[in-house]
């Protein structure tokens, strides 16, 4: 059964102001109830090869399955590409980050490996939903899809309110917006209107990474 929560949705990429490319890929499907960031790493054209792929499977994921038995595919369509990109790495760093949102029933579920994040605005406070697979001293990835032979998916699960408003984003963002600056711009603006504002606000900042976001506003 597809997903029958009323809501809006909307999604945005930008190589941002320093990078010649786009590594970041959005996953965009309210028909299924996902939504999803990847930010791909590594030279030349790997990083959009891996975060591409990735978010190829995930819509593969999504035009058969909803609910827990997407949950189960998207899960098993990570692994599949983890796989794969290690295989092709040829020693190489090659992978991406993860960040999803899946709605079923009235559940919001979250799977995410590295430093894309989900946030939740809920009655005026934003709180983030995942932990960064980072190390706090310099930054460095600790898990991310392509590194190793398997990849351990973090998960998170939320009941859905009215006006519930999921921020997925990339580092890319939050790296020049903290959580204070993303909380006051999706209150200050429709959620729609508030994906767009935060990437042209992360832009004014110089974005030195490619930025991605998506917002989810649950309406009903």
């Amino acid at each position: 059964m597809r997903h029958e929560e009323p809501l809006l949705s909307a999604a945005r990429t930008h190589r941002g102001c320093v990078r010649r490319d786009n590594q970041d890929a959005v996953v965009e499907r309210p028909d299924a109830g996902l939504w999803a960031v990847a930010d791909g790493m590594g030279g030349h054209t790997r990083g959009a090869d891996a975060s591409a792929t990735l978010a190829q499977a995930l819509n593969a994921a999504a035009d058969t399955a909803q609910g827990w038995r997407l949950l189960q595919q998207l899960a098993d369509a990570v692994q599949t590409v983890n796989r794969s990109i290690a295989a092709q790495a040829d020693g190489d760093i090659s992978g991406t980050t993860l960040a999803l949102l899946v709605l079923e029933a009235d559940n919001a579920h979250c799977l995410w490996v590295g430093d894309s994040r989900v946030y939740l605005l809920r009655d005026g406070t934003l709180r983030r939903l995942t932990a960064d697979h980072a190390d706090p001293s310099t930054g460095a990835l600790t898990r991310a899809v392509g590194v190793d032979s398997a990849v351990e998916l973090a998960s998170s699960h939320e009941h859905l309110y009215q006006d519930d408003v999921f921020l997925l984003c990339s580092d890319g963002l939050t790296t020049v917006l903290n959580d204070t600056t993303l909380g006051e711009l999706l209150l200050r603006e429709p959620p729609t209107r508030a994906c767009a504002r935060l990437v042209e606000e992360a832009l004014v900042r110089g974005a030195p990474d490619n930025v991605s976001c998506i917002t989810v506003h649950i309406q009903g």
